[in-house]
């Protein structure tokens, strides 16, 4: 197959889709630089498999910044955590120290 029949069969099949259909416009877009392609002999661009992959790539970029920024807040709450639970431990030995020292007060027997 020429480089034209391949053209002209790629312009037969866009002409074949409904211009309502959701690939028509698709290919309306894309027929020009793919044209241009096959005359120039280079890979046809744009391709679905390449948009796909470096989606997937700016998607694995995404998560990776969400997961480290994820495990930051995590390692804060559990900082933040620990320093309410030392301090609710010196609340609790400060109030049972006083609940002892006011029942020594008035002559009560410890629990």
């Amino acid at each position: 197959m020429t480089k034209q029949q391949e053209i002209d069969a790629l312009e037969r099949f866009a002409a074949s889709i409904p211009a309502a259909s959701y690939l028509r416009p698709w290919l309306d877009e894309v027929i020009p630089q793919v044209r241009a392609d096959i005359r120039n002999d280079c890979v046809v661009s744009p391709t679905v498999r390449g948009a796909r992959l470096e989606a997937e790539g700016q998607a694995k970029l995404i998560i990776t910044a969400a997961e480290a920024q994820a495990a930051a807040i995590v390692r804060e709450a559990d900082a933040e955590a620990e320093c309410t639970r030392q301090q609710v431990r010196q609340w609790r030995a400060h109030i049972i120290g006083a609940i002892g020292d006011a029942r020594a007060a008035l002559g009560m027997s410890a629990v």
